[in-house]
């Protein structure tokens, strides 16, 4: 090989290195300029929400869950392992539970159908265990569980709680304010939906999509059944409708979106993949800059298309245009995998479960001023809040029936997850 060629290749190689640290510095210089801006818009997000840590009054529900034999949601050396028998015995129950709830929920009037006999039958053999998990409720403080966005955001490694339990406690104190009701024991129905509620009330202040959704399914659980109870008082749905679900779906949805930002930063840097695979696992200069553009990128159009939920009014707005991947960057093939369109599915739920709230409540009220077996001539306040000059249709019959309606007509959802939004009452 000449002396020529040989200079001439090594100048070429030159050039790409030189080519290369160029075009490495220039994205560094727009990551940087980049991440500035969305650090900021993050640290402002999640300064809302303080740091907590999970308390003992969590923990000890917890316990108290196993005993019934539910499996933990807290992995730990000091977690007590659930019983085999008890875990058998629950395991038994929990279709029959969920299946007779979601007939009962559906139900557009009339009295609910007899507790099942598994039920019945479970409920009197753990007497002792839901007993204990109600004193608790009532007599602690109220649970909480930890909340860090800086260690929620270490995707190697952090595991969110399943809150599995919860879902599943508020529904055995459902069946058993149903079985309290049926047997003719208002103040012990009252007693046990008023601790229903406080074991749901403090899943509705955290602020990340689990919750928000399990919270969703908890509430749907309620309202199904407090419309078709007797006794309930209007100022129990009335602390239910406290709070606007959608708005907090959109929070839940920026929760995720600044999650999965600071997330892909922590990978980009290393941190994460150095702390659980070792310095060598660390991502090269090229690979840590993809991750940092592809988190900013991708952070922007999450971000944009949940800003869609401010203005979003499932009466008169239709579908929420769905994610549009043609947004994300060319380059940014990351962002296909990690963008999340949730944006429909939160506002559908989060609003259609206020208008269940709205007719429970409606329901409620009618049946306070329920005088023997005649039904009030009608009822004030009937103007929906969640759909702005929409209303709830209230009617009573000659014959003396009585009937709630909610003004507009929604499509039958294909998974037939939503409640109906009528009641019709003797």
């Amino acid at each position: 090989m000449s002396n020529k060629l040989v200079k001439s290749l090594l100048l070429s190689g030159l050039g790409l290195i030189g080519l290369t640290v160029a075009l490495l510095g220039v994205g560094k210089a727009v990551a940087s300029q980049q991440r500035a801006e969305l650090d900021e818009n993050a640290t402002e997000f999640f300064a809302q929400f303080p740091v907590t840590e999970t308390n003992d009054s969590a923990r000890e529900l917890d316990r108290l869950s196993t005993r019934l034999g539910m499996v933990s949601s807290e992995q730990s050396k000091t977690t007590p392992q659930v019983d085999e028998q008890k875990a058998e015995a629950f395991a038994a129950i929990h279709e029959i539970l969920g299946n007779y709830l979601e007939s009962q929920e559906q139900k557009t009037g009339g009295p609910l159908e007899p507790v099942p006999a598994e039920l019945t039958d479970f409920l009197a053999q753990h007497q002792a265990e839901l007993d204990a998990v109600k004193q608790h409720l009532a007599t602690a403080e109220a649970p909480v569980w930890e909340q860090d966005p800086e260690r929620m955001a270490d995707l190697s490694s952090y595991a969110l709680s399943s809150f599995l339990n919860l879902g599943r406690l508020n529904k055995l104190l459902l069946v058993e304010a149903i079985a309290h009701s049926q047997n003719n024991q208002p103040e012990e129905m009252l007693e046990v939906l008023a601790i229903a509620q406080k074991l749901h009330e403090p899943l509705k202040q955290r602020p990340d999509l689990l919750s928000y959704l399990t919270s969703l399914l908890m509430e749907q659980n309620q309202v199904g059944v407090l419309r078709h109870l007797d006794g309930v008082s209007v100022e129990l749905a009335e602390q239910l409708l406290a709070g606007n679900r959608q708005e907090a779906g959109q929070q839940a949805l920026g929760f995720e979106t600044w999650m999965m930002y600071e997330g892909m930063q922590k990978l980009a840097s290393g941190e994460t993949v150095e702390q659980q695979l070792g310095e060598e696992e660390k991502p090269g200069p090229f690979k840590s800059l993809l991750f940092s553009l592809s988190a900013a990128d991708t952070a922007r159009v999450m971000d944009d298309h949940y800003q869609q939920l401010e203005d979003f009014n499932m009466c008169s707005s239709g579908e929420l245009a769905e994610l549009d991947l043609s947004q994300v960057a060319w380059w940014n093939s990351l962002g296909d995998e990690t963008a999340q369109p949730f944006a429909e599915v939160v506002a559908t739920k989060g609003s259609r479960r206020m208008l269940e709230l709205e007719l429970t409540q409606k329901v409620l009220q009618a049946k306070a001023q329920k005088q023997g077996d005649k039904w009030p001539k009608q009822l004030l306040g009937l103007e929906s809040q969640v759909c702005p000059g929409e209303t709830w249709v209230y009617e009573v019959t000659p014959e003396g029936k009585m009937s709630l309606a909610f003004s507009y007509e929604f499509e039958e959802t294909a998974d037939g997850g939503d409640l109906p939004l009528r009641y019709e009452g003797e």
